[in-house]
């Protein structure tokens, strides 16, 4: 055997030494991180008061997710239909044993959850909390608004919204083209 072939082996059987040391010290039990996923108490949502039935509902949901940078927001566990939605949002802490967070606030800071295919009427919210209590909040549905266009002496003129009569103007340059005035 020569003195290389010595060498090459040697290192060869170091690096796997190295490897199995390294697998080993890798298992689930020795690992120096822990994580828990928690339910995280929702202060306040915000959703309009009204929606369409073919607008998308987008709930915008706050409160604080933990007093360090082990927290984090993970995840919504969300049951739903047309008329209503059971949310729960989850937190994950990840820390490591021998390391402490930086003492900051996690807030949600407005986390969206957004829902389609609404049915007309109240559409319930109701957020699951940590201790069992629920957070309610309902939004209105309204059927689609249809808007028709008829003509008219003075010009075309499109029906809007209740209340709100939208007339496109002669072409004039100086003139604005579109008005909006009260029916």
């Amino acid at each position: 055997m020569t003195q290389s072939t010595v060498s090459r082996s040697g290192f060869l059987l170091g690096l796997a030494v190295l490897i199995v040391v390294y697998v080993s010290s890798c298992s689930e039990s020795s690992s120096p991180w822990h994580e828990e996923q928690f339910i995280i108490r929702v202060d306040s949502l915000h959703v309009p008061a009204e929606v369409s039935v073919d607008d998308t509902l987008c709930i915008s949901f706050f409160g604080i997710v933990g007093s360090s940078s082990d927290y984090r927001f993970s995840h919504f566990e969300v049951e739903k239909d047309s008329s209503y939605i059971w949310v729960t949002a989850w937190g994950l802490r990840r820390w490591h044993e021998d390391q402490a967070g930086l003492p900051i606030v996690v807030f949600l800071d407005g986390e969206e959850y957004c829902v389609s295919g609404l049915s007309e009427g109240w559409f319930r919210i109701v957020v699951h909390q940590p201790d069992g209590a629920f957070l309610p909040d309902s939004v209105f549905v309204a059927p689609v608004q249809r808007y028709s266009l008829s003509r008219h002496g003075d010009g075309n003129r499109v029906e809007g919204p209740p209340g709100r009569q939208v007339r496109w103007g002669t072409g004039d340059a100086a003139a604005p083209r579109m008005q909006s005035r009260p029916l």
